[in-house]
């Protein structure tokens, strides 16, 4: 998977491919978080519980930091994590029949209690998200700023996607 990304250097991704543990990913993305001028920015969307699918819902999120970046946030992108947890997710989908929650509880929260992102802003979601949802929690925990992502922005990533608009569902 190619990402275009200013912060994510390849030494970081390979990083990633080497990973042995969620934490050690919370780790390389805390590196990352590290070298991006403040205030660094996030971005909360559901990825594959949630929204338009896992394909449409990276894309989203893909377009929503570019669109960010364009109005001149500092934004940490998650995407690239996933070349770490994939293998981690598939190695504990083979004992466990549930969502993989290691992934927020260990990963997501680690990052979020290093202090390093300031704000989060919330992608609106089509359908409940497992993940987003704990993560809000999380946040609302740690009471880290949370901002609604710009609806018309994101009508208009949608509409870039040729994805239908539908109203938003809490969590």
């Amino acid at each position: 998977m190619i990402f275009r990304d200013k912060y994510w250097t390849e030494s970081f991704l390979k990083d990633l491919e080497f990973t042995r543990s969620f934490g050690d990913v919370a780790f390389i993305a805390k590196s990352v978080i590290k070298t991006i001028p403040k205030p660094v920015f996030g971005l909360s969307a559901p990825l594959t519980t949630g929204g338009y699918g896992l394909e449409n819902n990276t894309k989203i999120i893909e377009q929503s930091v570019f669109k960010l970046e364009s109005f001149g946030f500092n934004v940490f992108n998650f995407i690239p994590l996933s070349v770490g947890l994939i293998p981690l997710i598939e190695d504990w989908n083979k004992n466990n029949k549930d969502y993989c929650m290691p992934v927020i509880e260990i990963t997501y929260r680690q990052i979020f209690e290093s202090r390093l992102l300031e704000i989060i802003f919330s992608i609106p979601r089509k359908k409940f998200s497992i993940g987003a949802g704990r993560e809000s929690e999380i946040l609302s925990e740690l009471r880290i700023p949370v901002l609604e992502f710009p609806t018309g922005w994101y009508l208009e990533i949608l509409s870039k996607l040729n994805l239908e608009y539908s109203k938003r569902r809490k969590l």
